[in-house]
């Protein structure tokens, strides 16, 4: 472990990956290999390395062991496949290049759904309907977000999201609902604000 953290310390990740592997290789229950394979996939993103961050990310999630370093390895798939779609391009094109990215946040939910990376994938796959302007997906998957997670710290901005999709399908009561709901159960979210605003219009 000491070697291979010495490496990334010097740059040197082709020799830091040799070394996760060996460490795999030698002592394959152990659950530094996919700390060590994490450390070096966040290495490779933050050298714009993406596919081969992918790459060994893949690696990671085919590991016996850390199912919330899966849910991390996963989400972060999502989040490379994101950042890859050209911004520029016209927005239907856009939306259709974000399948992959879609599948990978999808799956980080699916699979890992006590994780604290699955709200955020939510999140990012509400979004993209949102944008998409396909709202009654979005009404199911919230609906979906509420009866599975009815306690997570992730519900206030769930139902701000829930306004917002309501008021663009014009049905401004049940908005209204939702978003005073946001107000009356998290009046210390920073979501409160943009709920106010929202009900001012609505």
């Amino acid at each position: 472990r000491l070697k291979w953290e010495l490496q990334l310390a010097k740059g040197d990740i082709g020799g830091a990956i040799g070394t996760c592997y060996l460490l795999m290789a030698l002592y394959p229950s152990s659950s530094l290999a996919d700390v060590a394979l994490m450390q070096i996939a966040k290495a490779r993103v933050e050298a714009k390395q993406g596919p081969e961050a992918l790459r060994i990310l893949g690696g990671l999630l085919g590991l016996q062991g850390n199912n919330e370093l899966k849910a991390e390895a996963q989400f972060m798939m999502g989040s490379i496949y994101e950042d890859g779609v050209n911004k520029r391009l016209p927005k239907e094109d856009r939306l259709r290049a974000m399948g992959q990215a879609i599948d990978a946040y999808k799956t980080c939910a699916d699979k890992y759904p006590g994780s604290p990376f699955a709200g955020q994938a939510l999140g990012k796959v509400i979004d993209f309907h949102i944008e998409a302007k396909d709202y009654n997906r979005c009404l199911e998957l919230l609906q979906t977000v509420s009866v599975d997670f009815p306690d997570a710290s992730f519900l206030d901005e769930m139902l701000l999201k829930w306004g917002m999709v309501l008021a663009q399908m014009q049905r401004y009561n049940e908005s209204q609902e939702k978003l005073q709901q946001l107000i009356n159960d998290y009046p210390n979210s920073a979501a409160v604000s943009k709920a106010q605003k929202v009900l001012e219009i609505v």
